[in-house]
């Protein structure tokens, strides 16, 4: 499997070396974001976020809101 963005942002041939986690493309060492997931839970008066155990890959296109902290909607 190659890298998805390298296929078509620069059109050459990369190995994959990992699969984001979200959009489930195939992600070089170049465009891979190590980040953490998160699960809202929403009870009342109290809504928070739990962080998942263990590491994600995320492309670049999915890690700015999947990556890191949760964001606040």
């Amino acid at each position: 499997m190659n890298c998805y963005t390298c296929a078509t942002r620069q059109d050459t041939d990369t190995t994959a070396l990992a699969i984001c986690s979200v959009c489930g493309a195939g992600i070089c060492r170049e465009h891979a974001t190590v980040g953490t997931a998160y699960v809202e839970e929403h009870s009342p008066g109290a809504p928070t976020a739990h962080a998942l155990p263990g590491r994600r890959m995320f492309c670049i296109i999915c890690a700015p809101e999947q990556a890191g902290e949760p964001t606040s909607r």
